[in-house]
């Protein structure tokens, strides 16, 4: 009995550390701030109409919320590859990507809505709004949409429903052409943005998973033929998907 406590208190120790270590990447993470790229040549093929960003890149990963008077550990997402990964397709590109990367708060938000990208790139949960997950709360939002698990200042959960994104993409006039949520499962993420008005959405159908490698490979793909290439949003997909379906049979 006493050997079995101690195997148990040493795997206490170790979950204890991964969520430790996890916390700390996401504090890290939070203080990456890259406002743009710049190569030698600085024309940029596509048309801008107005807007003062190719990409804007949101990321996610509160470290824990409340639920019903209690407070829970959030999931962590390793958001740093995927920015990592993100900046890397950027800096290959042989013109200039006028892109900002930004934690998702409500406050950043606004502040990248007003920049008016033509992408954004979030990474990020969203979740159905039923009463298993908000418990207490459900009713005060229930006829609000599902929900973009955001952060407050504090890194604890903000949840942004689809009404008060759709609200805020109308007062501040954006049109998003695209957004790219790239992380498995990201369906109920997809389909707030796409009921708030963005006119395409790219996201991984429910249940569904995509490796790392792949889903880099369709980003790097996706935003060359979009941003370079001046092809359209569809075709720009397409070209990707092709891409990586292509490489993973190799």
């Amino acid at each position: 009995q006493l050997l079995e406590k101690l195997n148990n208190l040493g795997k206490t120790a170790e979950i204890q550390k991964e969520k430790l270590r996890l916390a700390k990447r996401a504090l890290n993470v939070k203080t990456l701030q890259i406002e743009k790229l710049r190569s030698e040549n600085s024309f940029v093929p596509l048309d801008m109409a107005g807007s003062r960003l190719h990409l804007a890149f949101m990321f996610s990963s509160p470290l824990i919320r409340k639920f019903n008077g209690k407070t829970e550990n959030v999931m962590q997402l390793d958001c740093q590859s995927e920015i990592d990964g993100i900046i890397k397709v950027c800096s290959e590109m042989r013109y200039e990507m006028k892109y900002k990367s930004v934690v998702a708060t409500p406050s950043n938000l606004r502040n990248v809505l007003t920049d008016r990208p033509v992408a954004l790139h979030f990474s990020g949960h969203g979740i159905d709004n039923t009463p298993e997950y908000m418990g207490l709360r459900y009713r005060s939002g229930k006829d609000k949409g599902n929900i973009l698990l955001f952060e407050d200042e504090n890194s604890m959960v903000y949840h942004l429903f689809e009404q008060d994104l759709k609200d805020l993409i109308k007062t501040t006039q954006t049109q998003l052409e695209v957004v790219v949520v790239a992380s498995c499962q990201s369906q109920f993420a997809g389909e707030v943005f796409l009921n708030a008005g963005a006119k395409h959405v790219v996201c991984i159908m429910q249940g569904q998973k995509i490796g790392d490698k792949s889903c880099l490979l369709f980003s790097k793909v996706f935003y060359q033929t979009l941003f370079v290439k001046n092809y359209n949003v569809c075709t720009s997909f397409q070209i990707a998907k092709d891409e990586v379906k292509k490489v993973i049979k190799e």
